[in-house]
């Protein structure tokens, strides 16, 4: 196993099913048993809910979103699970009223597995984070 260059890899096979709006790509990345949590407070329990959910998620107001990452962090906690901090950029996302929402910073953080099958999340949370120089008027994690 390396994990310098299968987690990287992970995280791009996360933002191209994110990217193609593909809730059966982007759910074959959890674990069976995978618990996920949205910066929005959604959670879910197992990879058919995270299948569902986002299915839903992209067929609503993250229909045109898009994210992009930097470089992951990674920290081997033992040989077969690794903590992954994300920092990505979402955009194109529309609020309830239908109208656009300012691009904002997304951190996800995710704890990752190696099974048989490769390498699965079995944790994932997200936090939107302040953007730089927003200041007081920065969006708050349940505006989007």
């Amino acid at each position: 196993m390396d994990v310098d260059t299968e987690i990287p890899a992970m995280v791009h096979a996360y933002l191209d099913a994110w990217n193609q709006h593909d809730p059966d790509k982007f759910a074959a990345l959890f674990a069976d048993d995978a618990d996920s949590t949205t910066a929005q407070g959604a959670t879910t329990h197992g990879r058919s809910a995270v299948h569902d959910l986002y299915k839903k998620m992209f067929q609503g107001r993250f229909r045109s979103s898009h994210r992009a990452a930097e470089a992951p962090r990674i920290r081997p906690l033992t040989p077969e699970l690794v903590a992954v901090d994300v920092p990505m950029r979402l955009g194109g996302v529309t609020g309830p009223d239908g109208n656009p929402r300012p691009d904002r910073p997304v951190l996800a953080t995710w704890i990752v597995q190696h099974g048989p099958a490769g390498w699965a999340i079995v944790v994932a949370h997200e936090s939107n984070l302040p953007n730089p120089g927003a200041g007081s008027g920065g969006q708050s994690a349940d505006s989007g």
